[in-house]
């Protein structure tokens, strides 16, 4: 199963959501999506707005792959159940954030071996596969746990600073 998380924030993922959407026909496997507040109603995908913190870490458990914007929450989350992760920052160009701040985030992650980060969605299907069931070893598992640790804390210290 590959769990697609857009999270709380009240402006509409439409784009993630209609792209998924249109590629679950394409993918062998179950597509759970949480919209949140996206407009876009999936077609092929299974989907549900909200759910409990529970709920979520249940699906994000059975996941071979978690796709997500970059929230803080969901990535410990995949990294504490050592699921690989795709994620697709929100920018506020599209008008899905305030600000890019999910770009820094997905910046910040992208060397990691669990992670793939993608902005233009005619690459996400190849990251997805590129990921999928991919195994990971105990050492990328802890360098992971380590990373998001490290990027959260540098994140924090930016933004006491004033420089994010």
């Amino acid at each position: 199963m590959i769990y697609v998380t857009v999270g709380s924030h009240y402006q509409s993922f439409d784009r993630l959501v209609k792209k998924i959407d249109d590629l679950t026909a394409q993918i062998d496997e179950e597509v759970v999506m949480q919209i949140g507040y996206s407009t876009y109603l999936p077609r092929k995908a299974a989907y549900f707005d909200f759910c409990s913190l529970e709920k979520a870490e249940g699906l994000i458990q059975k996941a071979a792959l978690v796709v997500s914007h970059a929230g803080i929450g969901t990535i410990i989350s995949a990294r504490q159940f050592k699921k690989p992760m795709v994620i697709v920052p929100r920018l506020k160009e599209y008008h899905e954030h305030n600000n890019d701040h999910q770009l820094e985030i997905a910046e910040a992650l992208k060397t990691r071996p669990w992670v793939r980060v993608v902005e233009d969605l005619d690459l996400l299907e190849e990251s997805m596969r590129e990921l999928k069931d991919k195994p990971l070893t105990e050492g990328a598992r802890e360098a992971g746990k380590r990373g998001v640790i490290d990027v959260i804390k540098q994140f924090l210290e930016g933004v006491e600073g004033g420089t994010s």
